[in-house]
Formats: C-alpha cells, sequence, structure tokens
C-alpha cells in the first residue's frame, strides 16, 4: 500500500501539519467571495422563491463569516472551522471521496492520514446545502414566516463561502501556496494570496460572473460537488504556469496580464455558477424533506 509521505507524517507527530498543508485564511478575498455569490444569486432561475432572489445582499454579507471566525481569540472554534475550506486529494492516494464525513475520518484512519489536514471542503458544501434545503422546506411550508426567510439567507451565504471555495484550485492541493517538492517542504511563497486576490484585484463585477442560462439542480448531490472538485483541479497547473508573472513585482507582459485575468474571469464564473448549482439543488431537496410533527412555526 501506498502510504502518505513519510515528511507528512513526521509533520504530523510533531503537530505542524496544520500549518504545512492549509492554506491562508481566506479563499477568495471578502469582496470577491460577495461578487462571486451576487453573481450566482444573478443566475438563479425564477423557480427560486421570490424572497431568495430579493436577499442578495444577506447572502453576501454572511458569505464572509466563515472567513470571520477563524480567529485565534476563539481557539477551538478556529481549530474546527479551518479544514472546512479545503481539500488536499493527494493525501487520499487515489481512493474515492466517501460519501459521509464519518467515512471519510475512518479512511484517513485507515490511510494513517489525519483528516484535519485532507480536510473537509466536500463537506461542508453538501452539509451547508442540505442544512438550507431543511430551511426551504420550512419556508414550503411557512412562507410568510420572516424568521425562516432570514435563517435560509444566512445559510446560503456559509454554503456560498464553501462553494465559491471549490472554485479556487489552491484550495483542492497541497500545492496550495508554492509547488512542494518531493519529500520536501511547502515553500509559502504567497501564490495562494495572489489568486485569492483576482476576483477583486481585477474589478470583475457580477455582470461579468452571472451566468445566462439558470443552472440545474444537481441530482447527485456529493457526485456534482466531486465533479466541480475535480474540475477545478485540472486548473491547478494552468495556475502554477503563471507562477512568476503572479509573483512578480514587475508588471506582467501584455500576454501574461491576458492569461491573468482570463484564469479569474474563468475560475470566477465557475465560482459562482456551481454556487448557483448548490443554492437550486437545495430547494429541490426541499420539496422532499418532511418536516418533524412537533414544530409549528405559525405562531412564531
Amino acid at each position: 500500500m501506498i502510504r502518505v509521505p513519510k515528511f507528512w507524517r513526521g509533520m504530523c507527530a510533531a503537530g505542524l501539519v496544520l500549518f504545512a498543508l492549509q492554506g491562508p485564511a481566506q479563499a477568495w478575498w471578502p469582496e470577491g467571495h460577495a461578487i462571486v455569490t451576487r453573481a450566482a444569486v444573478r443566475s438563479l432561475g425564477d423557480d427560486m422563491p421570490g424572497f431568495f432572489r430579493d436577499g442578495e445582499a444577506m447572502i453576501a454579507h454572511a458569505v464572509k463569516d466563515p472567513d470571520i471566525i477563524k480567529n485565534r481569540a476563539v481557539p477551538q472554534l478556529n481549530a474546527t472551522e479551518g479544514p472546512d475550506h479545503y481539500l488536499d486529494l493527494e493525501l487520499l492516494q487515489g481512493r474515492d471521496l466517501p460519501p459521509t464525513r464519518g467515512e471519510f475520518v475512518a479512511l484517513c484512519q485507515e490511510l494513517e492520514a489525519n483528516p484535519k489536514y485532507v480536510g473537509f471542503l466536500a463537506y461542508s458544501v453538501a452539509e451547508w446545502t442540505q442544512r438550507l434545503a431543511v430551511a426551504f422546506a420550512e419556508h414550503r411550508k411557512w412562507p410568510d414566516n420572516p424568521y425562516v426567510q432570514s435563517k435560509a439567507l444566512v445559510y446560503a451565504g456559509i454554503l456560498a463561502h464553501y462553494a465559491n471555495d471549490a472554485g479556487q484550485p489552491l484550495h483542492l492541493t497541497i500545492h496550495f501556496d508554492g509547488r512542494v517538492p518531493e519529500g520536501g517542504r511547502p515553500p509559502h511563497n504567497g501564490i495562494h494570496e495572489k489568486v485569492d486576490g483576482l476576483i477583486q484585484g481585477h474589478d470583475l463585477t457580477e455582470e461579468d460572473l452571472a451566468s445566462d442560462t439558470p443552472p440545474a439542480a444537481c441530482e447527485d448531490l456529493m457526485a456534482g460537488i466531486m465533479a466541480t472538485v475535480d474540475e477545478s483541479r485540472t486548473h491547478i497547473d494552468a495556475v502554477y504556469e503563471l507562477e512568476a508573472a503572479l509573483l512578480s513585482d514587475e508588471d506582467p507582459s501584455e500576454e501574461d496580464a491576458a492569461a491573468i485575468r482570463a484564469l479569474a474571469l474563468d475560475r470566477g464564473k465557475a465560482s459562482a455558477l456551481f454556487t448557483a448549482v448548490v443554492f437550486e439543488t437545495a430547494w429541490a431537496i426541499s420539496e422532499s424533506v418532511s418536516l418533524p410533527s412537533w414544530i409549528d412555526r405559525s405562531s412564531d
């Protein structure tokens, strides 16, 4: 059996892998997250509830929260939140991602890999999609309840953050901040932050990123998530082809500048589209959610 490289296991024993593997605090910069999320809401079809399509500002407000709560002043929360933002698939040694978080933890134990260093991003997207689905089910039953609507908008913002993260290729690899040499250490050369800033730095707008055609819901949520992860990972090499230009203190050549902007536009559009897809998926799932008989929101 192929094992996790000794370097990673050794650092794990020393308690240093989180620093080595976990990316910087943000995926897209805060306003980048907001732009992508507003674009996602504007991509939705008329099948989505009106309050949700009108709630763009609240959703874009809440999308920043998963980064805000990664704060050393709240150490227990900080320790659990970080791994929800990335998925370093190389550490699974070619094994398929299991359908649930618990099964994923068991697989990591089998592979002698600490699950929090592999990352939980796929499960963050799935679980928050399902939370939103339950809130939508409440809305279907109590369509005029403002508290249910507010809850759904907050859930949507948090879901959007993780869905946005899945479009940033460097959140899906051990090479998150520079190529890791065989048996070596992550260089932390700053490329991750450069990519994080592309949407905001290139002044891309919601109109640039929104889809002209409303997306369809995923028939299989986890399969849809992993298809997006796999597609996003195909852009890792493209990012590193622009490494020198991204890290240079000099202005990029015209050719490199065009390639960097194209990368920002492509990843921004992909992030917005996937975020819209999981919103649509949550709404579709909600139709089949049976709420417990003991809950009554009519008196709220």
